[in-house]
């Protein structure tokens, strides 16, 4: 006798359920979408961001750095200088600034070593809104600083018609009178210079031709918009240049291309860091870390997104969905055994 009807049918309704519960755990984790690393490689004219960073910048040579928002600069010369500032001519080792709350000044032919910010700070990075960004001087950029900003600095040597000196409006000097400030500094170089920076400060680099600059693992805090907003209008503009722009989903080897007039979303969920930049022709990014979203798109309101699915993600894909086929074989199997064995009397 033949394997009873009513086994059989519990076998073909045990294969049934295998199917439909393998189509369902396919459909749910298609639609799940769990944070994952991604590593980015960027050419832009502008980023923003929030970070815990406690220093930005490496050294860098800066035929001139103009600083605004200025909140007090101390310049300890190697060498006494005259100074004119506020009307009045004196003759210093020691150029003691104050500045208000429209003080700016412009260093020339010095070198700057970094900067230290204090608790988290927002930073814009800028190359076309740079004085003299153009291909021919590709390295120059503005760093804006929503927070307070510190550094030392070091005047150089003259050489090549390139005198070390100071500018300022708005300042007041050794405890003078309010006013502007204009002096050279030691010809030697070596002069000591110390600047801070009220809340919402820039500074404008025009770096010295062949001098790289740039940093590396920097944390960043919160969502990366990668797309500005035009005042006056809300107008929403691109900030991509030419060149490699691409965000690369590691634990399953996919990646997508953005083209220059795209619009970037990354919404960071842990550990993320902008783990190297450097400005060259354009500001030349590399991002990386986990993320609980990556979308792109034409315009605010064409967004989508990026971020691979529960499904693409699981490990040893390939291995976990081959049980599938092998546990509804392996039940025909065991329902044709019982078909062919002859029931006991």
């Amino acid at each position: 006798m033949k394997a009873d009807g009513p086994f059989r049918r519990l076998l073909k309704w045990g294969i049934a359920a295998v199917w439909a519960g393998t189509a369902i755990a396919v459909l749910v984790a298609t639609r799940i979408h769990p944070p994952t690393t991604i590593a980015a490689s960027l050419n832009v004219r502008k980023i923003s961001f929030q970070t815990s960073a406690t220093r930005i910048l490496g050294p860098s040579n800066d035929n001139q750095l103009l600083v605004s928002q200025v909140k007090s600069v101390q310049i300890h010369l190697s060498s006494p200088q005259s100074v004119a500032a506020g009307g009045a001519r004196q003759t210093t080792s020691l150029i003691d600034i104050k500045g208000g709350p429209f003080a700016s000044c412009s260093l020339y032919h010095v070198r700057s070593d970094g900067f230290d910010l204090q608790n988290d700070s927002m930073l814009t990075f800028s190359w076309d809104q740079a004085a003299g960004a153009t291909p021919q001087n590709s390295n120059s950029f503005s760093l804006g600083v929503h927070g307070l900003l510190s550094g030392n600095l070091t005047s150089q040597a003259a050489a090549g018609g390139l005198v070390a000196g100071i500018t300022c409006q708005h300042v007041q000097v050794n405890g003078g009178a309010a006013g502007d400030l204009e002096s050279k500094l030691s010809s030697e170089g070596g002069d000591a210079i110390f600047l801070d920076t009220a809340t919402d400060a820039r500074l404008d680099f025009d770096l010295a031709p062949q001098n790289d600059i740039g940093d590396s693992q920097i944390p960043i805090r919160g969502e990366v918009r990668f797309w500005e907003v035009e005042p006056g209008n809300d107008d929403v503009k691109t900030v991509f240049l030419s060149g490699e722009n691409k965000v690369t989903f590691e634990k399953v080897n996919q990646s997508f291309t953005l083209d220059e007039g795209d619009l970037l979303l990354i919404e960071p969920e842990s550990d993320f860091y902008l783990r190297r930049f450097a400005i060259k022709n354009g500001i030349q990014l590399n991002v990386h870390g986990i993320v609980k979203d990556v979308k792109s798109g034409a315009g605010p309101n064409d967004m989508r997104t990026h971020m691979p699915s529960l499904f693409d993600q699981i490990d040893n894909a390939k291995r976990f969905w081959g049980v599938v086929p092998a546990l509804v074989a392996f039940l025909l199997g065991l329902a044709d055994k019982l078909r062919k064995t002859p029931e006991k009397q």
